[in-house]
């Protein structure tokens, strides 16, 4: 499968259309993506274009489904430029809006609101559910959903962690380059946290040599610098986007806290497009990079570019043809909208996502709920039984940190409490329901783990293993199911 494009360049603005797929001739479905400059959100638009070309394989569409880039005038955003799209031969079944000023979140509200097109505004800058939200346009459109970034959702769990930690003075942050669009935000974040636990705080580079930098791709923040790591004994933090578990095959002695968001692993579904794309040779064409750093803004946009696949099916399959009203029009009011084209019941719908369900918050905005553990990496090289990897704390934007253990502080050396994981597999293991105490365990493996615990001095808790798999690796060898809650 090949990727074919072509552009076209206006006064008012700059148009590149992506032809998908190419099976037979005519267009039926058309997802525009609208932004204001090239380069912040190139890899946005990448993971669009890769989502697409797998959904629309997947769904089997018999005709063309394509993406129209269309970048606005960023001193002058234009209605027109956008009705002249959804008017056009090509026409448009929805949008993927990832404007940033408040001029051109209006346009494309707007065109939204006379077009009844089902329309997503993604937000990828700071955000918290308490605070003010200026981008989302008042008003009760069902078919505009304001759409928060996973990452963005992610930051928030550094206010209430870092104190947690119990640092002060000074620290330095190390950043690593590929950071990209969200490192102003992570940036801003940490200056206001650290600044309120009167904390100074100063930015570095992270070395391009440093033996972290490709699989950390975030910002930490450290007391030594990190190519200190393989060297001796570091204290060090990382906060990263990275779901990648620590690897340090080199390192000698270290004692980190690793802070990452995790997979639920109850949808597969990113999986499957990592298989397509790797099986049809679309990454090596495309040059396409799929990584543990990217894999939660990847699964972010599939699932944004799954509903309007899903709606555009749902419409053709009922009504037979797009409705009536379909287009872009200046009127003195919009044209009725009958919520058939509404995204909301899709993000809603409560279904578990790989990295967690999307919420709406009191100020409007849709969210995914991403999870976020915080991991205590403590090893000394040389010694197998000296390889400590614990979960230490379970984050939610809802339910906030919840610790293990009761602090942060605990030397996981001396921890003498497990948890086991589970997997339901009757009969090495078989679950009862207890309303009272939550569900009992028994079978042959419960019978063991009681024998074991009677001759050594533990205590333990079960959970199951949340994707209810023994596991398997994706393509950069990450593990999920059993395997993966056992690893970090």
């Amino acid at each position: 499968m090949t990727l074919r494009g072509r552009r076209l360049e206006c006064e008012m603005l700059y148009l590149a259309v992506l032809l998908i797929l190419m099976p037979s001739m005519g267009f039926s479905y058309n997802i525009l993506v609208i932004r204001e400059s090239d380069a912040p959100y190139s890899a946005a638009l990448e993971h669009i274009n890769v989502s697409v070309q797998f959904l629309a394989n997947h769904f089997g569409f018999d005709s063309n489904l394509i993406i129209t880039d269309l970048i606005l005038n960023v001193s002058n955003p234009s209605n027109i430029s956008i009705c002249s799209m959804i008017s056009s031969g090509t026409g448009c079944n929805g949008i993927i809006s990832l404007v940033t000023s408040q001029s051109a979140i209006n346009t494309v509200y707007q065109a939204a609101q006379y077009s009844q097109i089902p329309t997503i505004q993604i937000f990828m800058e700071r955000w918290s559910p308490n605070g003010t939200f200026d981008v989302v346009p008042p008003g009760d459109l069902p078919n505009y959903i304001p759409l928060i970034s996973p990452i963005s959702v992610f930051q928030n769990i550094y206010e209430p962690l870092f104190p947690l930690f119990n640092i002060s003075g000074s620290v330095s942050v190390v950043f690593d380059s590929i950071y990209g669009t969200y490192l102003t935000t992570w940036q801003e974040v940490i200056d206001e946290v650290h600044s309120a636990n009167g904390v100074k705080t100063s930015f570095i580079p992270m070395a391009t040599n440093s033996s972290l930098s490709g699989q950390v791709a975030s910002l930490t923040f450290v007391y030594a610098a990190s190519d200190q790591i393989s060297n001796g004994t570091v204290n060090i933090y990382v906060w990263t986007k990275d779901i990648t578990p620590f690897k340090c095959d080199d390192c000698r002695s270290v004692e980190i806290f690793w802070i990452r968001p995790y997979y639920t692993g109850k949808e597969l579904w990113i999986r499957d497009m990592f298989e397509y794309l790797k099986e049809n040779q679309i990454i090596a064409d495309l040059s396409y990079k799929l990584n543990g750093n990217n894999q939660v803004e990847i699964s972010f946009f599939l699932t944004a570019a799954t509903s309007l696949v899903q709606i555009m099916r749902d419409l053709n399959d009922t009504k037979g043809a797009i409705p009536e009203g379909y287009s872009c029009v200046q009127e003195t009011s919009p044209v009725s909208n009958d919520n058939a084209t509404s995204p909301f019941s899709f993000f809603l719908n409560g279904q578990p996502r790989e990295y967690g369900t999307f919420v709406q918050a009191a100020n409007g905005a849709v969210y995914q709920s991403v999870p976020g553990r915080v991991f205590k990496i403590d090893r000394i090289r040389g010694l197998e039984d000296a390889r400590y990897n614990k979960l230490l704390a379970n984050w939610t934007l809802e339910a906030g940190v919840q610790l293990y253990y009761g602090s942060l502080g605990v030397d996981v050396r001396e921890l003498n409490f497990y948890r086991v994981a589970l997997l339901i597999q009757p009969p090495f293991v078989e679950r009862f329901p207890d309303v009272n105490t939550g569900p009992n365990y028994t079978g042959y493996c419960i019978e063991l783990m009681t024998k074991l615990v009677s001759q050594i001095n533990i205590s333990y808790e079960y959970f199951e293993v949340e994707d209810g798999t023994f596991g398997s690796t994706d393509i950069n060898g990450n593990w999920n199911g059993l395997i993966g809650a056992l690893g970090v």
